[in-house]
């Protein structure tokens, strides 16, 4: 069905006040201007029977190709009900424009918002992005706006599907994993071709970490730190904020604190602050690996220790390790722990390597994998945020942490 904007002209910004129609005033008295929006002007109302303030958006009528037929798609808007959408309440017309009704939400400009918030370096409650009907005009104006302007493709109708789902709570970290914006790569300060370099530095880490898991860590040990997250994850999401698995890693595994928060950083790859499971596994195995007092903070620092660890665990004295070995190795309790509930496809890490794993080139394939077979796989298409001061980045940036100022964690 097309868009119900799709038989729309843009309007010119010369509407400075709201339509005034009888129509409105049947059932409606007038309260302010808003504005203007991408078709008309944006007037608030009020109902002359309940007394509640709704925003009305005004269509001019001789700006459309096709009045008969937006007229009807307009209409089904109506339809449309959803507890995480804020819906069109009414449709109406006159002899020269549609009126789109619907409840007002006065929360302001959410350009303007975000500018403070980031002028402060403050973030947004997960609560306060909810699609409830509360608030809905917050978030279901950006998902229409992505959705919009970025075109309706596979992976954007798919990530809008996923914050519309009624079965499952779409939570900020959820929303933000989906494979549509898997490539955005939050690394403030960082340009783009570094902030990717170093996400792909993390990956082969993180990758490394998880072909140790197998021969590195009891069976015991790996089902309790599954009991442990999934206890922790209380939102049912599959993930923990980064802060929640530094805790767990210092409670259950003895680790220092220092060591969980470079073990955490460097597998929170994209720097959105949370982990899933096979993340929290190879952080896991990366703050064993650091010694007590440790203070370096470079990814680098811990590459070498696993690269070390790796060629040792399996065997190789002159840098070379044969890919069955290892792929027979990974097939044990421990790795099926990892596949079932981590998403992890040692076989599709491993597709990366030839018959023989070098030393010298170890970490360049795992980088050039790019993640392949892990739940953090970067890909070649999606949602890129290459503006980094743009509205989206912004609002991306702030999901899904408390209200405070941030505190990086550098590694």
């Amino acid at each position: 069905m097309p868009s119900p904007t799709s038989a729309l002209l843009p309007v010119a910004n010369t509407l400075a006040v709201g339509v005034r129609s009888f129509v409105l005033q049947q059932y409606y008295t007038f309260e302010y201007d808003l504005g203007l929006w991408a078709f008309g002007a944006v007037q608030v109302i009020k109902d002359r029977r309940s007394g509640t303030l709704k925003t009305c958006k005004a269509v001019e009528k001789t700006r459309l190709m096709d009045v008969h037929g937006t007229g009807d798609r307009l209409r089904r808007l109506t339809e449309i009900q959803h507890p995480m959408l804020l819906p069109v309440t009414d449709i109406l017309e006159d002899s020269s424009h549609f009126f789109i009704i619907s409840p007002h939400a006065a929360g302001g400009d959410m350009g303007d918002w975000l500018d403070r918030l980031a002028s402060d370096e403050e973030v947004i409650e997960e609560e306060t992005c909810d699609l409830a009907e509360s608030g809905g005009l917050l978030l279901l104006w950006v998902v229409l706006v992505i959705f919009v302007a970025w075109g309706c493709n596979l992976a954007n109708h798919d990530f809008v599907q996923t914050l519309l789902a009624e079965d499952v709570e779409c939570t900020a970290p959820l929303a933000l994993s989906h494979p549509w914006l898997r490539n955005v790569l939050l690394r403030p300060g960082l340009a783009d071709d570094l902030a990717r370099e170093d996400a792909l530095r993390r990956l082969a880490c993180y990758q490394a970490a998880l072909l140790l898991v197998p021969v590195e860590m009891a069976h015991r040990d790996l089902e309790r730190l599954l009991k442990d997250f999934q206890r922790m994850d209380q939102d049912g999401d599959a993930l923990l904020a980064s802060r929640l698995a530094m805790q767990l890693l210092l409670a259950r595994r003895g680790a220092t604190k220092r060591g969980s928060e470079v073990a955490v950083g460097v597998c929170d790859v994209r720097g959105c602050g949370t982990v899933d499971f096979s993340a929290m596994a190879a952080a896991a195995l990366m703050a064993d690996l650091l010694p007590d007092g440790f203070m370096k903070q470079r990814v680098d620092d811990m590459w070498s220790a696993l690269q070390q660890l790796f060629f040792e665990a399996y065997g190789s004295d002159d840098g070379m390790v044969d890919r069955s070995v290892v792929l027979e190795k990974v097939s044990n309790s421990v790795g099926g722990l990892l596949e079932k509930y981590g998403d992890v496809e040692f076989e599709e890490i491993l597709g990366s390597f030839d018959d023989d794993i070098y030393q010298e080139s170890f970490q360049s394939r795992l980088m050039d994998s790019a993640g392949h077979g892990t739940p953090m796989a970067l890909f070649e298409w999606g949602f890129l945020a290459e503006e980094p001061d743009s509205w989206f980045a912004s609002l991306y940036r702030s999901c899904g942490q408390p209200m405070r100022r941030r505190e990086a964690v550098r590694c």
